[in-house]
């Protein structure tokens, strides 16, 4: 058997990369221009400090455009899951129940059904439990 790996769209990738840099623009573009506008400190350090996350977004997005992880890898082994936040990591083939593809609007997704989840659960790292 082949290993299929599956990566996330470098389309999706450079469009976040270029929303965050936009938006980003467009808060410290509102922080620079507080003089002409008036607007409360509270909410100009808010502004200031989504800025900088939509920066570490937009630079975290850039590298992974050029360094992409796998979302999913399929082999012998089971398959090793990185597409959720948790990134549960390797679902052995004895562990799966059943496998099922379906659609969620524009999205098709692909769903694992475990035999038995409370045991995989407890095998789980504590960080990712």
């Amino acid at each position: 058997m082949n290993d299929i790996v599956l990566y996330p769209s470098k389309a999706w990738t450079a469009v976040w990369a270029v929303l965050c840099l936009g938006l980003a623009i467009l808060f410290i573009a509102v922080v620079a221009s507080q003089n002409e506008v008036h607007t409360e400190s509270s909410t100009l350090i808010k502004i200031a400090i989504g800025s900088v996350f939509l920066l570490g977004a937009f630079f975290r997005n850039v590298y992974r455009l050029f360094n992409p992880i796998p979302r999913l890898l399929v082999n012998r082994a089971g398959i090793t899951e990185n597409a959720t936040l948790q990134k549960v990591g390797l679902i052995p083939w004895a562990d799966i129940g059943e496998i099922t593809v379906y659609k969620d609007h524009l999205a098709t997704l692909l769903g694992i059904v475990l035999k038995d989840p409370e045991s995989f659960h407890k095998r789980l790292p504590s960080e990712k439990a």
